[in-house]
This record gives structure tokens, sequence and C-alpha cells, in this order.
């Protein structure tokens, strides 16, 4: 996720499994429960009549309860039944890649029995993964057979989610009255709720867990966002405290235990750092729900895939005056101009089509002007830096990056985060033409935030050796044209007229030098540089053509010819840098 670090584990919550599988609270010295960082922020905004409107969040049934049960069992616990995970990341440009992840499981037997009946298939609604919310672009389902699987809509998403959330509510819940008064007294009756699938929660509550779920993080300025709910969850502030033990629990004719308001509940729920973990993280993901036929130990394998956009890094100097471009108002009007240029709408809605709509908004990279040349010249590598936010999410991860056609790997990293400390890592020193990459990582806890970067260079048979090769007889030329210009220059016999064509030669085979039928669009990007050097080397040839077409009449022509060997000779020192840097080997001559 990513998409980011927004994509975290959701809480793990462990407890006492009755014989129909269904989750029963231990004491508290049991209950394991980790939630990944809150990251907060942005104005408190209040519903308004158009997301009722819009968004009507419908009541969670039974058949949703049950879903988000299962859910909450087997997000809470990802190493215990999610055995490999393995995820194959592939530039597509320079702004796009594409993820294909394949998980290893093996559902247990614990689960309680299915609720639904496709064909005569019992089956489950099973959680996968956890993608930042977003369009999913060319998104793709299979089994291990190879056979498309249907995905479960938006809402019906939302509605697991929100179920989830309702049966971690009634455990807080549950589980704070048994800190105070005893589980035993709780199992036992007298006035408290003696189990927590019986803790009805108010409707309202229920709705914003549901908008939590099905709204995007970010939306557009005159839309809600699961964001706005969130902090207005979260920012409760009751005049008096009144714990759950206190409640005034009353029994309806179902047998559930009620208690209606909802500013004690917020409280409770939004100060239970389990619940916070767990709010923060739907507001952000989408759990991907796949049905799974009910065979408990049976091993199964999904495979799906996606585009992710990634950010093109900027340089420092071009982002600070866009950044004083906008807060003088000249960024906005520049862009209506361009707008009106290219025939788009420059009213309100065209403005808000800028904005995206399912982002975390984060800021693009930014890198000096120095390496930038740097990685112009091929000197140090691009580097794409990337989320890996299953990396928790089971017993192993394993990550596997390509390099595009016509670039090498010289460097790949994997590193797990809990906090601001590295949990475990994993990295490797690419050898020429490497091609792939292969990380690994395991016994990761829930929680941690994954990131990895590929550092990419230009292989050698790419332009680099082809161009090294230019600027060395380029030189050469030069400079031996410059030891016999006084006879090449000579009124009385005159050579250069024969020598001329020669050095027209070499614009023709610089040109042959950067020419490729096809190309990756990452692979043009990255040898924008190069084939800009490739120019500037074949110019020196033609300048020197040029030089002796003015030797008749410019007697400073040696001054002239010594600055061009010099500029050619920088040229060559230059690519011969690139040359040596992307063919590196390494001592030993084996490879990863």
């Amino acid at each position: 996720m990513s998409p980011g670090g927004a994509r975290g584990a959701l809480p793990r919550c462990t407890g006492v499994r009755d014989d129909a599988g269904e989750l029963r609270a231990r004491k508290p010295s049991s209950l394991e429960c980790v939630s990944c960082r809150i990251v907060l922020g942005g104005t408190t905004s209040r519903m308004t009549g158009r997301l009722e409107k819009e968004v009507a969040p419908p009541p969670l049934v039974d058949e949703d309860r049950h879903h988000g049960r299962v859910a909450l069992n087997l997000i809470g616990a990802w190493d215990e039944w999610v055995k490999r995970r393995v995820e194959t990341v592939q530039l597509v440009s320079d702004t796009t890649v594409k993820r294909s992840v394949s998980v290893d499981f093996r559902l247990h037997s614990w689960l309680p029995e299915p609720v639904l009946d496709w064909d005569d298939r019992r089956v489950h609604y099973i959680p996968v993964a956890l993608l930042s919310k977003g369009r999913m672009l060319r998104f793709d389902l299979r089994d291990e057979a190879g056979h498309a699987l249907p995905l479960v809509t938006r809402r019906k998403n939302a509605l697991i989610s929100a179920s989830a959330l309702a049966a971690l509510a009634q455990m807080t819940v549950w589980t704070a009255m048994g800190e105070r008064v005893g589980f035993s007294r709780l199992l036992e009756g007298g006035g408290f709720p003696d189990d927590p699938r019986r803790i009805s929660l108010p409707r309202h509550l229920e709705d914003d867990f549901f908008r939590i779920a099905y709204l995007a993080y970010h939306s557009k300025r005159d839309e809600p966002s699961s964001r706005n709910v969130l902090d207005t969850f979260l920012g409760t502030t009751p005049s008096s405290v009144v714990r759950p033990w206190e409640w005034a629990w009353q029994r309806d004719a179902s047998g559930d235990w009620v208690f209606n308001d909802e500013t004690p509940w917020r409280y409770e729920l939004a100060r239970d750092d389990r619940m916070r973990g767990l709010l923060t993280d739907l507001a952000r993901v989408w759990p991907v729900c796949v049905p799974i036929q009910h065979e408990p130990r049976q091993r199964r394998i999904i495979k799906f895939s996606y585009l992710e956009h990634i950010m093109q890094p900027q340089l420092h100097a071009v982002a600070r005056i866009k950044d004083v471009a906008d807060d003088v108002g000249a960024g906005a009007i520049l862009g209506r101009v361009e707008d009106r240029l290219e025939g788009l709408s420059t009213d309100a809605a065209g403005l808000a089509e800028w904005e995206p709509r399912h982002s975390l908004r984060r800021r693009p990279p930014r890198i000096s002007l120095r390496t930038q040349v740097a990685q112009a010249l091929a000197w140090k590598g691009h580097v794409v830096k990337l989320d890996a936010p299953a990396v928790g999410n089971g017993g192993s991860y394993h990550l596997q990056m390509d390099a595009p056609d016509g670039t090498q790997i010289r460097r790949a990293t994997l590193a797990a985060m809990k906090g601001d400390s590295v949990q475990d890592s994993d990295a490797i020193r690419g050898v020429r033409s490497l091609q792939h990459a292969h990380l690994h990582l395991d016994g990761i806890v829930a929680g941690a935030q994954g990131s990895a970067t590929l550092m990419l260079k230009p292989r050698t048979s790419t332009i680099v050796r082809a161009l090294a090769l230019l600027a060395i007889g380029a030189f050469a030329m030069l400079l031996a044209a410059r030891w016999k210009l006084d006879a090449l220059t000579d009124v009385d016999h005159p050579r250069a007229a024969a020598l001329a064509p020669i050095f027209l030669l070499f614009p023709g085979l610089g040109a042959a030098a950067v020419a490729r039928t096809t190309e990756h669009a990452m692979t043009t990007s990255m040898l924008f540089g190069l084939r800009c050097l490739a120019i500037g080397v074949a110019a020196c040839p033609l300048a020197g053509a040029s030089l002796l077409a003015l030797a008749r009449f410019w007697p400073q022509i040696g001054l002239a010819w010594w600055v061009l060997v010099g500029v050619s000779g920088a040229l060559m020192l230059a690519t011969l840098v690139s040359w040596r840097l992307a063919a590196r080997r390494r001592p030993g001559g084996w490879v990863p």
C-alpha cells in the first residue's frame, strides 16, 4: 500500500476460542495487541446531510458480523495462517510500477463454520492483503490454478471492515470491565454482559465505523473523507468520564446488553491503543477480501497484481521556486493559462481534478542539482523508493525487484521499521548486468512498516560502452589534428579540405551509438543525460571541421583548437568514469 507508511498491520487480538470457533477474551495478560503508528492531522468537520444521502450506512446484519469476526481474527494473527508472502515489483515506467503478490496460506480448523453457500460449497470471506485506498489499476485476482476470482464490492468490503471494528469495540469494552470487576464475575452475570458478542453498540457508532471503512482517506474539497470522520471520532471529550463498569446496562428482549449513550462509548474506544490502530488503518486501507472455500488445513495460494504510481524526485531549487509561486498565487495563474492553452476546464471543477481523490499526499522526494548531474552521467544510480506494507503480514516476506531492459541493479534494500528503529533488514550489492534482486525477511512482528529501495544504472552494453569508445576516438582525432594543425592549415599545401569529411563522420557515429528501436520507458528517462553527453561528444569533431574551414581567415585557430581538445578530453574522462562504474564486478567474480 503505502500503498505506504499508512498501510500498517492491524491490531493483533488473541483470545480463547469456544467450540464454535468464535473469539472470547482472555485475561489482559494474554491479550496481545500490536497496532501500527497513528498519523492524524487536518481539521475536524461535521458530517453533512449530503453524506447521509450519498453514503447511507446500512445496518450490520448477522452475516456481516460473522465475516467481521473472521476478518478480525485473521488480520490480527497473520503469522499463524499466512506461511509465505512473495511480492514481485516491475517498473512499468518512471512513474508506474506493477506489483504481483502471491499469498501462500493455510486456514485453521478454529475458524467458525461459514454462513455462505455457493453451489453447495461453504465459503469464507478471507482478507488476504491490505491495500491503500485508491483506484486499483489493472487489478487481477486469481487462484493457484490461474482461475479468476471475484472480489467483493466496495460496499460489502466496508460492511466487513465495520463489523470487524464493532467486534473489537465489544471486546475492548468487555475487557475493560473484566479488568475492573473480574472476568469471573462477568461470566457469572450479575448486571454485566457475560459475553462480548451480546453487547449491542449504538447505531450511530456503527454508522461511523462504516463511513471510516467506506470513504476515501482524502477526497475533494466538497466531499467527506474517512479522515474527517476519524478525527471527529478520536476527538471526543466528555464533560465527565464514566467508565464501562459504571454504565447503566440494560437487557433488551433479544438478550443483548444495551447502553446507548454514545459519548462514553466514543471516549472509551478512542483511548484504547488497539482500537485507535484499527480505526486508523481501516481509514487508510482496503482489506482484499476473497471468497475461499471452507477447507481447514488445506494449503492455498492466492495471486493478485495491480499497478501503482510512484513519485518522481524534484530538485530542491525547483521545488522552492514552486512553493514561492504557490504562496504568491502565481502558480494558480500559470496553471489556468496552461489549462486554457490545452483546452481544459479552468473553473473550480477543473482545478479540483488536480487533487487526487485517493492519496496520502506525501511530498515527492527532493534531490540536489549535484545528485541529478551525477545521475545524468551514470555516476550515481537512480533510486526508486517503494513501500512494503505487508512485510509483517505473514511468516516470511519475499520481495523480488526486476530491472527494466537496458538497466542493471546496483543495490537493493529491504527494511522493516518499528517506530524509529530498524527491526530487520536485507540488502544486496549488484554486479554488472544484474537484472533481478531477491530480498527476504521473516519473523517480523505485525505492525512493522516496510520500505524498499532500488538503485538502477544503465548497462554498459546499452549506451555507456559505445559512448566511451566514441569519446576516445573523437579526442584522439582532435589531438592528432592539433599536432599537425600547422600542416593542415598551410596555405601553400592545403590539406584541410581532405580531412574535414573525416571529422564529419563522428556525428553520424554518435547518432548510431544512442539510437535504439525499442526501449523501456524507464530506460529512456535514465538515458536522457547520457544522450545529451553523446551530443556533446559528437559536436566536438563537428566544431573541428568548422574550424578547419575557417583556418585561412582566422589566425587564432590554434588557441580555439586547444579549447576544443580540452572540452573533448573532459567529455572523454566523464564517459570513461561512467563506463568503469557501470562495469564493476565483485572481486571473486561471483554473482548473487
